[in-house]
């Protein structure tokens, strides 16, 4: 029965989705698209691609809804909704479905990993100058959470998450050495909410990273705002566009209207800026441009996207409000359900330091032709093993005044014991 209790996974994710979207204009549309059949997801995926969809059953809002719209018939998965509470994998390939039970018990994994007010991730934020925390219990929790599915992923050569509950928030990729899971190098890793979205959003044709770099109208928009505390958010931005021959909006033009009315010309959007995230009202977390906020409720209101690629650069990004039923709404969802098929997105607070790195790296090597997966893959590894003289280098090539170049270098070598001072996951 793995294969119809995936289905009725997708039912609970996909109504869960559509409850909370109730503004948009993108309302009819999505409200008109059905869960994805298992045989359908199937077919859109290649022979070297595995998702793994996690689902958390014995919780009161997601297995209320789904024991409700179960046949009398499907006596087993009624059986694995009813609490206790346990966490089960689904492995999907292209021709097979699996579906296992994990050795993780989730009161005990949110009490641990989450701060309990704010539910937040422990151990992200840190002071300036100090490193993380040991990385001993991610490691642990990669064993329980990713281990266990090795023998199903032998070959694969991409693997696409999609969390359930608190694992939304967890940096899955990184609890684990995915090379180790797949046996084979160079394995590169996405998220999605649900199998039927991420089928959804890929049913558009994408466009290349090499047609955006040489077509004659800008396929490429990026917007940079430098606010309090940041300084490279702008210079970020035109750098990206001159790579892309797009265009870019800085500083006083980089205002909501102009944004707004912008978004839906472009196939790639980039957000270079300060990112706020609400948890006590999450479809008013926002990007900060130069007049005020562009909120998720302001996306979902106005905007029709249709960009292959939308990357924001900026803290928090990624975090979205956990309800009942596993309907996270923030902007991820946000762009999600204005058109946008895929997002590069951050977890927490990040510095605009690396981060510009990364991106720098990241948009490089698209435009090179490999996916953006890949891309990513290479950006992450090209920051992690920057060694100090390379960093000074770039630091010097960005204008940095001398004297914030010797603070920035004194903070980032207390924050590692070692010559690389991003090698920290």
């Amino acid at each position: 029965e793995f294969a119809e209790a995936l289905a009725y996974t997708e039912q609970a994710r996909a109504r869960a989705f559509l409850e909370r979207i109730t503004a948009s204009q993108n309302r009819a549309n999505l409200a008109a698209q059905q869960p994805w059949t298992v045989p359908q997801i199937q077919a859109r995926l290649s022979g070297e691609t595995a998702l793994i969809s996690y689902f958390a059953t014995g919780q009161p809002g997601t297995n209320a809804a789904l024991l409700a719209n179960l046949p009398a018939t499907s006596t087993a998965i009624r059986r694995a909704l009813l609490p206790p509470a346990r966490l089960f994998a689904f492995i999907i390939t292209n021709s097979t479905v699996h579906a296992i039970k994990l050795p993780v018990d989730l009161e005990q994994l949110q009490a641990q990993y989450f701060h309990r007010a704010t539910g937040r991730l422990r151990g992200v934020t840190v002071l300036p100058g100090r490193p993380l925390p040991s990385v001993r219990r991610w490691q642990m929790l990669g064993r329980q959470l990713l281990m266990p599915l090795t023998p199903y992923l032998m070959g694969m050569r991409h693997l696409c998450l999609i969390p359930h509950g608190p694992l939304h928030y967890l940096p899955l990729h990184a609890l684990a050495d995915v090379d180790q899971l797949t046996q084979v190098a160079g394995t590169t890793v996405s998220y999605a909410p649900s199998a039927s979205i991420l089928c959804q959003t890929e049913q558009a044709a994408p466009l290349p990273a090499h047609q955006a770099a040489t077509a004659e109208e800008p396929s490429a928009l990026a917007i940079g705002v430098n606010a309090e505390g940041l300084a490279h958010a702008e210079a970020e931005a035109t750098w990206i566009a001159q790579l892309l021959h797009g265009e870019s909006l800085t500083g006083t033009a980089a205002t909501a209207t102009q944004v707004l009315a912008a978004l839906g010309k472009y196939r790639l959007l980039h957000f270079s800026c300060h990112g706020h995230f609400r948890q006590r009202d999450p479809m008013h977390s926002a990007l900060q441009l130069h007049d005020g906020e562009l909120t998720a409720d302001m996306l979902l209101r106005s905007a029709s996207i249709v960009a292959d690629l939308v990357t924001l650069s900026a803290c928090d990004t990624g975090l979205n409000d956990l309800h009942p039923g596993d309907e996270l709404m923030g902007l991820t969802r946000a762009f999600l359900g204005s058109g946008a098929r895929s997002l590069l997105v951050s977890l927490w607070p990040v510095h605009e330091v690396p981060t510009r790195l990364l991106m720098e790296h990241f948009y490089s090597q698209w435009q090179r032709g490999v996916t953006k997966a890949m891309a990513l893959r290479l950006a992450q590894q090209f920051v992690a093993t920057l060694d100090f003289p390379q960093l000074n280098e770039r630091l010097a090539s960005y204008g940095v005044p001398m004297a914030e170049h010797e603070e920035l270098i004194a903070t980032f070598q207390q924050m590692t014991s070692g010559d690389h001072p991003f090698a920290h996951p």
